[in-house]
C-alpha cells in the first residue's frame, strides 16, 4: 500500500503537532501529539487528505519549510493548510508557481532553502520560485548555463535513478546523475549554497577508476563530534566516504581541472597574434599540468 518512497515529517501549528506521510494519492497525518502525547502509527486519530495530481504520476515527495508543508508532484506543488483547530477544515491549495520535482530523492532541504530538480534537468530554489512564480525564472542552473551542460552531458531518461543530498561540511548540495551513454550513476554535480549561482557549480567524477560517484545511494554519517560526512553505496555493495583528508580515490589517480571563460579577442583573425600562454600558479606537489585550448569552439 505504501509507496517505496514513504516519507515522514513533523509539522506543528498552534496546538497541532503530527507526523505526516504520503503515498502517490494521499497525505496522512498521525494522531495529534500536542493533545495525546502520542504519534502512534497512522491508525486511531489519524487524518487523510486525497490529492489528485491529474498527471498519472501522483505525489513525488514533501518537505516542511517555514512551518508550512509542501507536497510536490511532477509538475505542480501543493501547500497544506492545517491552521484551523478543527482538522476536518484542513485542505490544500496549488502553490503559486508551476513546477514540481522529478522524484523525492531530488528534493533537498538546506539550512535556509529547499532545492528541487525537475524532469527536464532544471534545478531551482523553492524560496526563489515563491517570489517569481516560475521555476525557470528561479533556476539555479541558468545563470551558469549549467542547464545546457545537463542537457548535453546527462542521461535525463534515467532521472528516476538520480538522487541528491546536502553536505553540511562543505555546504553544498550534491546531485548524483548518469552521464550520457551510460546506464548507472557515475557523476556528481555540486552546488555550493554560499556562492552566487553563476559560479556555484562544480563537476565531480572519476573516468579512470571506480569511485564514490558510482553512487546507487547516498546518506549522511556522523563520524565524530562536529564531523559529518557524505557516504555513498555503489552498485556492488561497497561504501565510499566523500571529501576525505587523503586526496585520492582508493589510492587511485583522479582528474582535477577547471575551465576559464572564453577570451574574446575582438577580431583575432586580423589584429591578434597569440604566441604563448603563461600559467601562474602555486605548486603544492608533484603534478602534471596540461592545458587544452580551443578556437571558435
Amino acid at each position: 500500500f505504501w509507496a517505496a518512497w514513504f516519507l515522514t515529517s513533523s509539522n506543528g501549528r498552534g496546538a497541532s503537532l503530527r507526523l505526516w506521510a504520503i503515498n502517490p494519492t494521499t497525505l496522512y497525518a498521525s494522531k495529534n501529539f500536542a493533545a495525546t502525547g502520542d504519534f502512534k502509527y497512522f491508525v486511531t486519530g489519524a487524518e487523510s487528505i486525497y490529492i489528485d495530481t491529474n498527471d498519472g504520476f501522483g505525489l513525488q515527495g514533501m518537505v516542511e519549510k517555514s512551518k508550512e508543508l509542501f507536497l510536490f508532484g511532477k509538475t505542480q506543488t501543493y501547500r497544506i493548510d492545517d491552521s484551523n483547530a478543527t482538522s476536518t477544515n484542513w485542505g490544500y491549495e496549488l502553490a503559486p508557481w508551476f513546477g514540481g520535482v522529478a522524484n523525492w530523492r531530488l528534493l533537498v532541504k538546506t539550512p535556509n532553502d529547499v532545492i528541487a530538480m525537475m524532469e527536464d534537468g532544471e534545478i531551482y530554489s523553492v524560496s526563489a520560485v515563491q517570489e517569481y512564480g516560475d521555476y525557470q525564472a528561479a533556476s539555479l542552473t541558468r545563470p551558469a548555463f549549467m542547464h545546457k551542460w545537463i542537457q548535453e552531458h546527462i542521461n535525463l531518461a534515467l532521472i528516476a535513478q538520480f538522487h541528491a543530498i546536502y553536505d553540511p561540511t562543505i555546504r553544498a548540495v550534491i546531485f548524483f546523475m548518469v552521464k550520457s551513454g551510460y546506464t548507472a550513476i557515475n557523476i556528481a554535480l555540486l552546488f555550493f549554497i554560499d556562492r552566487p549561482p553563476a559560479e556555484a557549480w562544480m563537476v565531480h567524477d572519476n573516468d579512470s577508476y571506480a569511485s564514490g560517484y558510482n553512487a546507487a545511494s547516498s546518506f549522511l554519517v556522523r563520524k565524530s563530534v562536529g564531523s559529518m560526512k557524505v557516504y555513498t553505496g555503489n552498485y556492488g555493495g561497497i561504501l565510499w566516504e566523500l571529501q576525505t583528508a587523503n586526496k585520492n580515490d582508493n589510492s587511485n589517480a583522479f582528474y582535477a581541472g577547471f575551465k576559464n571563460p572564453p577570451i574574446y579577442g575582438e577580431n583575432p583573425r586580423i589584429t591578434k597574434d597569440f604566441n604563448s600562454l603563461r600559467v601562474v600558479m602555486k605548486p603544492q606537489g608533484a603534478y602534471d599540468l596540461a592545458v587544452k585550448y580551443a578556437c571558435d569552439g
